[in-house]
């Protein structure tokens, strides 16, 4: 069987395994890091793609097709004045042009060779556009597709990287193969958006989860980051994610400065100083109820923790009159919640059991 007879989910997975491998194996690390971290980007700020363009081309292709779906179009197809931005002028590479590629790749994925994959892409490729357009792009699509399936095979023998650095050289060898195959004009514009991104990506992430440092050192190397890569887009850049990732974000940042906090209140006004930053007056007060409510949740459940263990200590009752009072301060503390947590309780205590259990199997082999 040719190594394309494959269904399309395989062909999308095998696609995308070369850059997947590697961010999935630094997900799975939990961003580990070591002294290499400042090591040369594989695309800086001299890289001429727009972080604008990169952002308005993710998911573009699923919101250009939802125009086509209903109608009687063949499926897949584009409107013309869609598909010109995925093929600029006397066809040039654009952000859109992967996504393109990608689409292309599924719609034929149950092809059972990849020549017949490949004829079936050209005959769509060629009811699209002019033939002479058409013949580019379709060589382009070839050599793209071809790269690819080799990437996914010789991958598998560069081993998983163990730190931020090594996904980051692992996304440089995967570029510099396709470079190898494609020509590196070419490599960079098909691909250069979607490296820069991840790279981007894995560079913040292990400052923003760097233990050692606090949150002004952070910011600071994080605004550095951004120029270096993005330029005067640095400021589009920060502001591309909605607030409340933002947010989440910044406590990560500040989590050493915010657990050295010995006042409490000290810790609120810094959360709340980081609030007023990305929410409005309104959204603000309503996270000020929420962080209210939550309290007062945890203060109930810790004083019933504490009267429960109260009663379960009392060597003056027997175990049935334990049951019996405990029973009551259930019913007394949640009221008609009473059920909804004793329901919670025994989940939470099979979880346990069963992780306890695991854990016994696992010693044991």
């Amino acid at each position: 069987m040719s190594k394309f007879g494959l269904s399309k989910k395989s062909v999308i997975i095998m696609l995308g395994a070369a850059v997947l491998a590697g961010v999935i194996a630094f997900l799975l690390l939990g961003g580990a890091q070591d002294e290499k971290q400042q090591a040369a980007y594989i695309f800086d700020s001299t890289h001429a793609v727009s972080f604008q363009d990169i952002a308005d081309a993710r998911g573009a292709i699923e919101k250009d097709l939802e125009k086509t779906a209903s109608s009687q179009a063949r499926p897949g197809v584009l409107e013309k004045s869609d598909l010109e931005k995925y093929f600029a002028g006397e066809f040039v590479v654009t952000p859109y042009t992967l996504q393109y590629f990608i689409h292309l790749t599924s719609l034929f994925g149950d092809a059972k060779s990849l020549e017949e994959a490949l004829e079936l892409a050209r005959e769509f490729i060629f009811s699209q556009m002019p033939p002479e357009q058409a013949q580019k792009v379709f060589e382009l699509y070839k050599n793209y597709l071809e790269t690819e399936l080799a990437l996914a095979e010789i991958q598998r023998d560069w081993g998983v990287p163990q730190t931020v650095e090594d996904v980051i050289d692992l996304l440089r060898q995967i570029q510099e193969f396709r470079r190898e195959r494609l020509g590196r004009a070419v490599a960079d514009a098909l691909f250069g958006p979607d490296i820069k991104v991840r790279e981007y990506a894995l560079r913040r992430g292990a400052i923003v989860r760097d233990e050692g440092l606090y949150g002004a050192q952070k910011q600071a190397l994080i605004a550095g980051l951004s120029r270096d890569m993005w330029g005067q887009e640095a400021g589009l850049v920060e502001s591309y994610h909605t607030p409340y990732n933002r947010y989440r974000e910044r406590l990560e940042m500040y989590k050493r400065d915010l657990d050295e906090m010995t006042s409490p209140e000290e810790r609120q006004s810094l959360v709340l100083e980081f609030r007023e930053e990305f929410f409005t007056p309104e959204q603000v007060l309503a996270l000020e109820e929420v962080d209210r409510q939550m309290a007062q949740e945890e203060q109930v459940l810790a004083d019933f923790e504490k009267s429960r263990q109260q009663i379960l200590e009392d060597k003056g009752l027997s175990e049935e009159e334990k049951q019996g009072k405990v029973s009551e301060l259930v019913d007394k503390t949640f009221g008609e919640e009473a059920q909804a947590f004793l329901r919670r309780e025994a989940m939470e205590e099979g979880r346990r059991q069963m992780i306890e259990q695991h854990g016994r199997q696992t010693q044991a082999q």
